[in-house]
């Protein structure tokens, strides 16, 4: 799926993108602090809550939005404006595929926060209407992207720690979300699609990313998994894989969890990557990884290699910027965030279910457009949450 372009843009050139959102985004902001001429430039043009126009207008006086962002009574009347160039997906990840399908239905360039769908089924779906239509179509990375994962990358690239042979990426949270929230907050309702597999799926294209070519797919899954006793969604979940080059193995161990922090230190996320003459560490927020450490030599070094990471930007600006970039140059999909990585994990995802037992609701797991509203309104989290949408 790579090298797609668009067939036809309407302007040369993307100067000013509009932005509309469906759903909540908190701290979000698209509108630049840095004054770059050479750079894009992005407005919030206007914001929709699947409840009423008055919920989307609460949600405009609560955050820091542009004074000028408009309003709609839902999302149909947004994505149809012609006053919008991409939509924003922020809702729970049981109404991704149905909201995204609805903005590339009305000829809208799409970002969707992570995970992209429930499942491959849907995934696949969304990527041929994107490119039967000719549109830009993206599952959101935030910050956890940009500097932890491209210093990574390059560091691979360059052999510094030699031939990888074990990934290990884990994904927390502080508080034990499952010890006080019910079981209708967004990250436990089996009717929201909750559970730490969905929200935690960083861990899964980090593993990805840190592969050399020729080990993307998996030669064995195995998973364990404990559930929410209230709901029945995965509260922690363990991937264990095996990537094969051809002349060897790379073991790989992916954990999420919505109870336990990753480490014993309470980070938040810490991913390590060892090879045959060091190994590579990153630890920090799961969105925003602060710290990167090589130690070489097999790990002799008394002061390992350590670089700061700090993201300069505001939150989602890099991730804007790279959708108005690729927009620009005529691309349906981003090289940051390839259609195939997003498949991939979503795929992956689908076989540890499998193997557990998850299922969702039928209207949520269905890759066909949905003739009636989803049975849980959006709402139904706001009071576990205290978020808008």
């Amino acid at each position: 799926m790579s090298n797609i372009t668009m067939s036809e843009v309407e302007d040369d050139e993307i100067e000013l993108l509009h932005w509309g959102i469906l759903g909540f985004v908190g701290n979000l902001n698209y509108h630049m602090g840095k004054e770059d001429p050479n750079g894009p430039h992005h407005a919030l043009v206007g914001v929709a809550s699947s409840r009423s126009e008055d919920m989307a207008k609460e949600l405009v006086d609560s955050f820091d939005v542009p004074d000028c962002t408009l309003t709609f009574r839902d999302y149909s009347e947004l994505v149809h404006s012609s006053l919008i160039d991409v939509v924003f997906i922020a809702t729970p990840h049981s109404h991704h595929f149905q909201n995204a399908l609805l903005a590339l239905e009305a000829g809208k360039h799409v970002v969707c926060q992570k995970s992209l769908t429930v499942n491959a089924a849907q995934a696949k779906k969304l990527f041929e209407i994107a490119q039967r239509k000719q549109l830009f179509l993206m599952e959101g990375w935030w910050l956890w992207w940009p500097q932890a994962s491209r210093k990574t990358c390059q560091l691979l690239r360059e052999g510094e720690i030699g031939e990888v042979n074990r990934i290990v990426a884990n994904f927390g949270i502080r508080n034990n979300y499952c010890m006080f929230r019910s079981e209708s907050g967004r990250l436990t309702s089996r009717e929201l699609a909750g559970g730490a597999l969905l929200e935690r799926n960083l861990a899964l294209h980090w593993i990805l990313r840190a592969l050399p070519g020729g080990a993307s797919r998996p030669t064995q899954v195995t998973s364990t998994m404990k559930k929410y006793p209230k709901s029945g969604v995965d509260e922690t979940t363990t991937v264990e894989m095996i990537f094969s080059t051809g002349v060897r193995e790379i073991h790989a161990k992916a954990s999420a969890s919505l109870s336990t922090a990753a480490g014993s230190d309470g980070q938040l996320a810490y991913v390590i990557i060892e090879g045959s003459n060091g190994k590579i560490e990153i630890h920090g927020w799961e969105t925003i990884p602060t710290e990167l450490y090589v130690f070489k030599n097999r790990y002799s070094l008394s002061e390992p290699y350590r670089e700061t990471l700090q993201e300069a930007e505001p939150l989602f600006i890099p991730e804007a910027d790279e959708v108005a970039r690729c927009i620009g140059e005529e691309l349906l999909e981003s090289p940051e965030m390839p259609w195939a990585e997003s498949l991939l994990v979503m795929e992956i995802m689908d076989l540890v279910r499998k193997q557990n037992d998850l299922h969702y609701p039928p209207q949520i797991e269905t890759s066909e457009p949905s003739i009636s509203p989803l049975s849980k309104p959006l709402w139904g989290w706001l009071s576990s949450t205290g978020h808008q949408v």
